[in-house]
């Protein structure tokens, strides 16, 4: 097998790189872009829904895992309250 680079990924890698995106997963990128596009604060279950779209069935693990792909690029809004808010972090550039 040989190592071929995509030329997909090669028009990306400039955008990535100017937005501080370069070491980021799949998760994190869609949260951030929520963030910085639809709403000032979104709740866990709408990045929920950005993440797995139309997923049907229990969220369990999968809930966790978008709260932790938020704290990278978004802060909790204080009070805590329930369902947990989210907005984009002052130090992120959009």
């Amino acid at each position: 097998m040989t190592n071929r680079r995509r030329p997909g990924n090669a028009s990306l890698r400039g955008w990535f790189e100017r937005h501080g995106l370069k070491r980021c997963g799949r998760n994190q990128v869609i949260i951030w872009r929520a963030l910085t596009g639809y709403a000032q604060s979104m709740t866990t279950l709408e990045l929920f829904e950005h993440v797995y779209p139309g997923f049907v069935g229990r969220r369990g693990w999968r809930l966790a895992v978008v709260r932790r792909a938020a704290e990278r690029y978004g802060q909790r809004i204080e009070p805590r309250t329930r369902p947990l808010r989210w907005r984009l972090r002052d130090d992120i550039e959009v």
